[in-house]
Parts: structure tokens; C-alpha cells; sequence
């Protein structure tokens, strides 16, 4: 059996299928003008994200890779106020909050909130490829952190430090060593620079 309905202001469906169809899972039929038509076996709530939602969008040469909860492509020396005014933009009545990371840099935690509800949407996590003690610059401090996670001096581990992980790794080989603390050295002393889109390093 098909209905169709219109969701809430909260993006809410609740209906109940008097005459069910043998159709586990259900899925959305069709969807035009706000007008949502599913076909489902049982009686359920549906989430949508409706027009007006808040979303967050990315900006410049910012990623936002909603897989893995990244959110990279951002400039050295990132600043939370050149963040929200330069490389990303909330859409729909939401907001952004913020966990700082010992700076503006790798592990800060940006979470995407809707205004309405103050339910959280969306949860990131910034990678600033090189950095990777947070202060969102690339220096000799971060080449040290790097040296000592491939001694064993620092344990990064998954999925906590996927972030750190994946901030230094610019060799892009898949692992975290000497060559890359290398690179964060070189790039210090320009003779490299770091990729903030792709996460590797070239010469100049």
C-alpha cells in the first residue's frame, strides 16, 4: 500500500500502514515539493532531511568527507573565525559548536546543531595534514611527535586518533614514520609544501 504525507516542521513522519505489504525495510517512493511518498510494511517514524534542515556546506578548498567525519583542505595557521567566515557555511537554521584541539588544528571537534531541536547532526573532526599536535601549524614539535609514535613514545590508535593518523601520513604510503617527519621538517624550511586538499607533499 502507497500513502502520501507531508512531514512535520521537525522532519517527522508518523503514519501506520492499515493494509501492509510483505516489503521489509520500505524506502521512499518518491519526493516532490515537501510531498514524501513511501511504501512500508509496518507502522514507523521517519527522519528526513527536509528542505531547510541545517547542513553544513563546504566552501574554498574545504572537504568534507561525511564518511569518515573529516573535514580538511583548510589553510595553516587555521583560525576558527577565518573557519566559519572562509571555508565552511551553515545552511538552514543550525549552528556550529566547537571542541579546540590545543589550537584551531588537528582533533578539533566541530559538531553541526540544529537550533530548533539543540540535537546534534553532524559531528567532525578537522585534519590539518603535517600537524598533528593540534595548533594547526607545521613545525619541528610535530616532526618530534612523529618520531616518537614510530618508537613507540606515543600511541595513536583507531578510530580515537584516526585524525592524527590520517594528519600524518604525507608520504601517503599508509603508515606513520621517519619519512614523514621528514617531509613536516622539509616543509618548516620550504622546501616543500603540504597538499591541504590531497594530505601529500611536493616539492616547490
Amino acid at each position: 500500500m502507497t500513502k502520501t504525507v507531508k512531514p512535520d516542521a521537525n522532519g517527522d513522519i508518523l503514519f501506520e500502514i492499515v493494509d501492509p505489504v510483505n516489503m521489509p525495510g520500505g524506502g521512499a517512493v518518491n519526493s516532490v515539493g515537501g510531498i514524501y511518498t513511501f511504501l512500508f510494511d509496518d507502522t514507523l517514524t521517519v527522519k528526513l532531511n527536509v528542505p531547510g534542515a541545517p547542513k553544513l556546506t563546504a566552501l574554498s578548498t574545504t572537504v568534507i568527507d561525511e564518511e569518515n567525519g573529516f573535514i580538511y583542505g583548510l589553510a595553516e595557521g587555521m583560525t576558527q573565525m577565518a573557519f566559519e567566515a572562509d571555508y565552511v557555511r551553515v545552511t538552514g537554521n543550525g549552528r556550529l559548536a566547537f571542541t579546540p584541539a590545543g589550537g584551531f588544528g588537528t582533533g578539533t571537534k566541530v559538531e553541526l546543531i540544529d537550533n530548533e531541536t539543540n540535537e546534534v547532526l553532524k559531528a567532525y573532526t578537522v585534519v590539518i595534514f603535517g600537524d598533528v599536535n593540534g595548533d594547526a601549524n607545521i613545525d619541528s614539535s610535530d616532526a618530534a611527535l612523529i618520531t616518537d609514535f614510530e618508537n613507540f613514545a606515543v600511541a595513536w590508535t583507531l578510530p580515537n586518533d584516526a585524525a592524527y593518523l590520517k594528519a600524518a601520513d604525507l608520504s601517503g604510503d599508509g603508515n606513520v614514520d621517519s619519512s614523514d617527519a621528514a617531509l613536516v621538517t622539509d616543509a618548516e624550511n620550504f622546501t616543500v609544501a603540504i597538499d591541504q586538499v590531497t594530505g601529500l607533499a611536493r616539492v616547490f
